[in-house]
């Protein structure tokens, strides 16, 4: 059994959001009472090859209206290709930049060869609330084949009012970051780092020496839901074995953005052990996935403890939990 992400839904979303983005692609000045970013950056500036990098993105804002509570971000990311590499559609392989539970609602080819693509990303966080504030998000983006990636973002308040639009630039480093990463089976595994609902990051590549099941999925997943009382018992049964999960949330119950509260509640609901965290704007689920269309969830990934990718499946139901839990001790036994 699988769950896709709702295609009515995510078509009327697209139309609406392409319609806004094609409206306010460059904010007009905005006047004094619309909002403003005051500051805007991204860190680490310079992208590691082969692996997901763990950006943090920081924005300063200032609105005397208050609005911006209920409102948007857009998020407009540019792309520009090594010299002489064919770029590829950000979604169809590994450039896609992930935000926060963010949705990508418009993709173009620029006459330049650029790709540029966009997000929107509700406000709902208490902050924006305030006449002032900061907002931070911590999102994955695997830039292979890209030398630079442009995150232009603006805020439009729940009155519709622009902000200005801002511009930071990373740069892929031309360095070699270690041994080729990949998504399929028999390739080391992408790094990645996540947050949990406590802020803390976990890193795959500290688990080496343990084998390790990477469950990808959203809340409102019903075989997501079915699936991880299964989970947790697989856990306690093989923990002391060397076995860890790492369980990824994409999206909170209505399709939404993930948020670090999200966490907490879905812990509570199946009463998990293992670390819950989140995985923001897809950014680990898109690389190791090759950005499909439609999202299909729940994805278990086996990594063995050397950090290499053994199985990998789409899915829940009984047949597949039982190929799973052989594969694990077969593992295991390693």
């Amino acid at each position: 059994m699988k769950a896709s992400a709702p295609v009515m839904l995510l078509t009327l979303g697209f139309l609406a959001a392409a319609s806004w983005v094609a409206s306010s692609d460059r904010p007009a000045q905005p006047d004094s009472d619309n909002p403003e970013i005051t500051s805007c950056s991204a860190t680490p500036a310079t992208l590691k090859n082969n692996r997901i990098n763990f950006i943090r993105f920081q924005l300063k804002f200032k609105d005397d209206g208050k609005n911006l509570y209920g409102g948007s971000m857009c998020i407009n990311f540019n792309f520009v290709p090594d010299p002489g590499q064919t770029a590829s559609r950000p979604g169809l392989e590994p450039p896609l930049p992930v935000l926060p539970g963010g949705r990508l609602v418009g993709a173009r080819r620029m006459p330049d060869g650029t790709w540029t693509t966009f997000y929107n990303y509700p406000l709902r966080e208490a902050v924006f609330k305030n006449a002032t504030g900061e907002f931070i998000l911590y999102f994955g983006l695997l830039a292979e084949k890209y030398k630079t990636v442009t995150i232009s973002p603006w805020l439009s308040d729940a009155t519709h009012k622009n902000s200005n639009q801002v511009e930071v630039v990373l740069n892929r480093s031309t360095e070699s970051s270690g041994p080729k990463q990949g998504y399929k089976v028999g390739q080391l595994a992408y790094d990645f780092t996540l947050l949990d609902k406590s802020k803390n990051r976990k890193t795959l590549s500290n688990y080496r020496g343990k084998v390790v099941l990477v469950n990808l999925c959203t809340m409102w997943c019903g075989p997501c839901r079915e699936e991880m009382p299964h989970l947790q018992s697989l856990y306690m049964k093989h923990k002391a074995e060397g076995l860890i999960i790492l369980n990824g949330l994409c999206q909170n119950y209505a399709a939404e953005p993930i948020r670090l509260s999200d966490l907490a509640k879905w812990v509570k609901a199946y009463h998990t052990s293992f670390p819950v965290l989140a995985d923001l704007f897809f950014g680990v689920y898109n690389p190791y996935t090759a950005f499909p269309t439609p999202k299909t969830f729940p994805l278990n990934i086996l990594i063995d403890r050397t950090g290499k990718i053994r199985w990998k499946k789409f899915g829940y139901s009984a047949d597949i939990l039982s190929e799973m839990e052989a594969k694990i001790l077969k593992l295991l036994a390693e």
